[in-house]
């Protein structure tokens, strides 16, 4: 008995006579299952004799307790400065409501405070760069230049190998609690010279860091520096100009006095006939007491006389120009001012200015952890290649039947 299914070309096909053959040449099947086993196996045993590749987990940790302490006093002393110049502004803004020439003495004020997170977040930066990392691939060969004729191609791979680096920051909990530090990730085939790398690194990123504050902070204390002798400068020059302004007026002072003396001398009035209660002119340090009812000239040519030869015969003309004494002294505070001296003493004893003692962050090396990527199982990529290998056998020994079956056909 025979089961019978129409194709499309409507012949009949027995499946009992399709067992048959393939059951016939059942050895032929065998043999191309087996082939297929062989290869995948020794594809899957290559597979598995290859180097292990690892993910490498390195942390990131902030500078110790006592090394932050190093920056306690420097950092307690920008503190108290801000404060000050928060009270000297306020100061200044309410004086300068009763009085236009107060001046300002210079308050040395650096913005940041030099603490372990702010370190931190410049060594991630500098590392975020990826410039020290593809220094490194080259200087460890862990891209190996002489495999590349075309030196684009040799630095565009180290590019993308240094991005391939990734930098994981602290993961929080519930509470925001920090559960681990920053980490440096990577993957690789080449355990020992990502150790090397991971070991070298360190050194020059916290130089480079180094070397950048000691520059913003010398050319701070430098600007700071030149912006005190502008100021100090500045006051000279108002200096200059009170005592121009004294003399203009000193000038137009005696020219008045000598025309009134003038007009007592003709009119016969040589002693002052009026009772008066003389008051200070502060402009240029006179008796003055004019009315408009009672002209000068009435006090008479031996005051008026007498008051011109003191005038013209001042030894310090400086000692009658109030407001001269107060920029006098607004410079000399200005000089005396040791802000910036302390400022820059301050931060010389910082670890910033001793190459040996500082650190930005370091690199946890030697506790870095090499996870093992998951080898899959050969059974399954071994068992998939018998299984296709024997679904093309049949359907090989299928079609040679056919064409032998046509071909003897064809010959009848």
């Amino acid at each position: 008995m025979s089961v019978k299914k129409i194709s499309e070309d409507n012949e009949d096909i027995d499946l009992l006579e399709l067992a048959i053959t393939i059951w016939k040449n059942k050895l032929k099947i065998f043999i191309i299952m087996l082939l297929f086993i062989i290869s995948a196996t020794i594809a899957s045993y290559k597979q598995i004799n290859q180097k292990p590749y690892y993910t490498a987990t390195t942390e990131i940790r902030q500078i110790s307790t006592f090394d932050e302490f190093r920056y306690e006093t420097f950092n307690f002393y920008l503190d108290r400065i801000k404060t000050e110049k928060s009270k000297v502004l306020l100061d200044t803004e309410n004086n300068n409501q009763h009085n236009n020439n107060t001046i300002k003495l210079p308050t040395v004020v650096f913005s940041k405070k030099i603490t372990s997170s702010y370190l931190l977040n410049l060594f991630v930066d500098k590392l975020d760069e990826g410039r020290i990392f593809r220094d490194a691939i080259k200087k460890f060969n862990l891209i190996d230049k002489n495999n590349y004729t075309d030196n684009q191609l040799y630095e565009n791979n180290v590019t993308k190998l240094a991005s391939s680096i990734k930098l994981l920051p602290p993961s929080k909990d519930a509470k925001g609690y920090n559960l681990n530090k920053w980490q440096i990730q990577f993957h690789t085939e080449n355990k020992e010279g990502w150790q090397n790398i991971i070991r070298y690194i360190e050194k020059p990123i916290n130089e480079e860091i180094r070397l950048y504050l000691k520059e913003v902070l010398e050319e701070f204390v430098s600007n700071e520096k030149k912006l005190k002798n502008h100021r100090i400068d500045d006051l000279d020059l108002k200096i200059l100009s009170a005592i121009e302004v004294y003399d203009r007026k000193t000038l137009s002072r005696v020219a008045f006095l000598k025309e009134q003396a003038q007009i007592a001398r003709k009119l016969g009035i040589k002693k002052n006939s009026l009772i008066e209660s003389p008051t200070f002119d502060t402009d240029v340090g006179i008796i003055t007491n004019i009315r408009i009812e009672s002209p000068y000239y009435t006090r008479g040519y031996d005051m008026i006389e007498k008051e011109i030869e003191l005038i013209q015969n001042r030894e310090d003309k400086t000692l009658f120009i109030e407001e001269l004494q107060n920029l006098e002294k607004a410079k000399e505070d200005l000089i005396k001012n040791k802000d910036i001296e302390r400022f820059q003493n301050l931060i010389n004893d910082t670890p910033i200015f001793n190459p040996s003692e500082f650190n930005a962050a370091n690199i946890s090396h030697l506790t870095t952890s090499f996870q093992t990527k998951k080898k899959e199982s050969i059974i399954k990529p071994i068992f998939l290649a018998g299984l296709i290998g024997l679904i093309l056998g049949i359907f090989y020994v299928l079609i040679e039947s056919s064409i032998k079956l046509r071909l003897k056909n064809i010959s009848s």
